[in-house]
């Protein structure tokens, strides 16, 4: 049930791992058959994760291309934050209702983020032309949903730091939403903040 809640992609490697772990705490009788070994409960353990009611291969497969797996009880949840939580988010008040937003503040939250990263980094750190255009979109647009697309490393992380930095800057307050637990305090980590602002 662990292993279900927490990831969103769970290889045979995950199964395997949590199997073996799990085998380190069984113990005769309460877990182990007479004569049964550790190693011997932990591929038992692990026929029967794969054997789960919940669990559900999905396209695609690991870079040992073995199958991988998911929740069902995860894609309901995903299906249920597209089908309801999203429409219900477009039809709530956004603090651009209730906060004014200015480019001159924008710009000053880049200015402090650039800032407090130069300092982290030990090197100065600026957001590339495209980063600032996120971040402004994003901080000065009053659409409820804004969408950045690109391939991994390409900077979208960075520069939603710099937009979270504008929004709290105009007294908004921002969570980080995903589907899994995991997921969401990955993302609030990223993002730089409390896991109680992680959200699934």
């Amino acid at each position: 049930a662990k292993l279900l809640e927490m990831k969103t992609e769970i290889t045979l490697i995950d199964i395997a791992r949590l199997a073996f772990e799990s085998s380190q705490f069984a113990r005769f009788p309460q877990d182990l058959k007479a004569g049964q070994s550790a190693m011997e409960w932990a591929e038992e353990f692990k026929s029967s994760i794969l054997r789960h009611r919940d669990l559900k291969m999905i396209q695609g497969t690991d870079r040992y291309a073995r199958p991988c797996f998911t929740s069902r009880g995860l894609i309901a949840r995903e299906k249920e934050l597209y089908t309801q939580s999203i429409p219900a988010m477009l039809e709530t008040r956004s603090c651009h209702d209730t906060t004014p937003i200015t480019a001159d503040l924008v710009a000053q939250a880049i200015d402090l983020y650039q800032s407090s990263e130069s300092k982290a980094r030990g090197a100065p750190f600026e957001l590339m032309k495209f980063q600032r255009q996120m971040v402004d979109d994003i901080a000065l647009n009053k659409s409820s949903i804004h969408i950045a697309l690109a391939p991994a490393g390409c900077g979208k992380t960075t520069a939603s730091r710099g937009a979270v930095m504008a929004l709290e800057a105009a007294g908004c307050r921002v969570f980080a939403l995903a589907p899994s637990n995991s997921a969401a305090q990955g993302l609030a980590k990223d993002l730089r903040k409390p896991d109680s602002d992680g959200l699934s």
